[in-house]
């Protein structure tokens, strides 16, 4: 195995086990298929790379549609699934989220969208770097459903936390919203330190607030010499945030965009 590709997926097993030890901030709508409706769903993404053995729902070797496609040392492992009318008004769609078979840049995983037909499920699409931690439905105006989903990452130095949607019917490129994202970057070794932490989200009806934890300051020679094995105290507020839904998309209600606007710097 080249030995890029090597370090690669060893990164990728050591943010595997920190995000599985991190706590959403919001509930999470999704969840585990049993066997019978993980290996119809797994049949649709993958044919007969489909593997079911007990609580192990994957695909094998990698799909073609993926980075490592191919791979027979990966696994494409089902991890959850919600769902959802993302495709059109009234419809019967499934989002499916997968961990492996991707690289950092694609975070180590992706989601298909599929698609409820008289001959059972039918694969639609496929978005890597797509991979929540927790995710819900939200209907838009116009009758369709988009994903709302909280993502976590740690790597480098940085424990990133994100909120965002994701628009099933759009371009890949304008496909994900992003609503609120912050970065702890009090191990990353770089001049401005920031404490940060989403703690919680909580709904009302279609809008939100996200309870944020931030503060920053800038590095000392010390912290420049020391880091990461000693980090400064940095002072920190925690600020409610709350936005609104207009039928399309999310803003920060007035009371929150002069800190919502400086977090977001």
């Amino acid at each position: 195995m080249p030995t890029l590709l090597l370090w690669t997926l060893m990164l990728g097993a050591a943010a595997l086990v920190q995000a599985q030890s991190y706590t959403p901030a919001m509930e999470n709508q999704g969840r585990v298929p049993d066997a019978s409706e993980a290996g119809a769903i797994l049949k649709a993404v993958c044919g007969d790379a489909a593997h079911v053995q007990g609580t192990q729902m994957y695909c094998s070797p990698c799909p073609e549609f993926t980075s490592l496609h191919g791979l027979t040392t990966e696994q494409f492992e089902l991890r959850w699934v919600l769902p959802g009318a993302f495709s059109a008004p009234g419809a019967e769609d499934l989002a499916v989220f997968f961990r492996g078979c991707e690289l950092l840049t694609d975070r180590f995983g992706g989601a298909v969208l599929l698609n409820k037909s008289a001959d059972g499920w039918k694969m639609a699409r496929y978005d890597s770097a797509i991979v929540p931690v927790a995710a819900r439905v939200v209907r838009l105006g116009a009758g369709r459903d988009v994903l709302f989903a909280e993502s976590n990452f740690i790597g480098l130095g940085l424990d990133s936390n994100s909120l965002f949607t994701f628009d099933f019917t759009q371009q890949p490129g304008t496909s994900r919203q992003n609503i609120v994202h912050v970065t702890d970057t009090t191990r990353a070794c770089g001049y401005d330190i920031t404490k940060a932490s989403l703690d919680k989200v909580t709904w009302q009806e279609q809008a939100f607030t996200a309870t944020v934890t931030w503060g920053q300051i800038k590095a000392g020679q010390d912290y420049l010499r020391d880091c990461p094995d000693k980090i400064p105290t940095v002072p920190t507020q925690t600020h409610q945030l709350n936005f609104k839904f207009d039928g399309t998309s999310f803003q920060p209600a007035d009371e929150s965009k002069t800190i919502y606007d400086q977090i977001s710097k």
